[in-house]
């Protein structure tokens, strides 16, 4: 409300646009970071399962139903770095932040334009 035209024309100096893009630069990071956590982790996934086929391969008749289940269970595994996108923490750390400023931008621009 301290920005709105209401109270005052404010114009946001230079020397105060710095945090804010410092902020930015911080929230790239973060968004990066994921993105390269949850592609090392599909490339980790590739591995193992090219090195479990090979094992399968390579396996007496006994060892192979228990391999397959192994293999079956890395390709199915939905926890950590490869849960889906909506169920990472850094996500929704990051995008909370963001949908609340971008609502009260939205609020301020389009709601509180008649006042």
């Amino acid at each position: 409300m301290s920005r709105s035209p209401l109270f005052d024309d404010f114009v946001t100096p230079l020397a105060a646009r710095a945090p804010m893009v410092i902020n930015a630069i911080s929230v790239a990071i973060v968004i990066g970071s994921a993105v390269a956590l949850r592609a090392a982790a599909e490339r980790a996934r590739v591995v193992a399962c090219e090195h479990l086929n090979a094992q399968i391969i390579a396996a007496d008749k006994e060892s192979v139903s228990r391999l397959k289940k192994l293999l079956a269970d890395v390709q199915n595994l939905n926890e950590g770095p490869f849960a889906p996108w909506t169920r990472q923490p850094v996500v929704g750390a990051v995008l909370l932040p963001l949908i609340t400023y971008g609502g009260t931008l939205l609020l301020h621009l389009y709601g509180l334009s008649g006042i």
